[in-house]
């Protein structure tokens, strides 16, 4: 934690470092570290995933220590995340025609 204001305003360190270099963090969107070390607030090693990402990423353990495999983790999250979004769009249109 980072103090950011008085008397007692403090701030996470990783998202304070990632919106110096890319802006806001949208709701719903989480900042993550890639080496799992959350004590290695570097922009190299900070990822930013949706909650849903963040979700799928924890419940199929798709992290890793090895910053490349967290990345190949992000990805495959994001291709569940889309894909079950896309099988509830047919489910939902079946429905309304059935």
């Amino acid at each position: 934690l980072v103090k950011v204001a008085e008397p007692n305003k403090w701030r996470m360190k990783h998202r304070i470092v990632w919106e110096e270099h890319h802006g806001k963090i949208p709701d719903g969107q989480n900042v993550i570290f890639l080496d799992g070390n959350k004590l290695n607030t570097e922009i190299e090693n900070l990822a930013l995933v949706t909650n849903s990402e963040h979700l799928e990423m924890n419940r199929a353990r798709l992290r890793s220590e090895d910053p490349e495999c967290t990345k190949s983790g992000i990805l495959v999250a994001r291709l569940s995340v889309a894909t079950d979004r896309r099988k509830k769009q047919i489910r939902e249109r079946g429905s309304e025609n059935g």
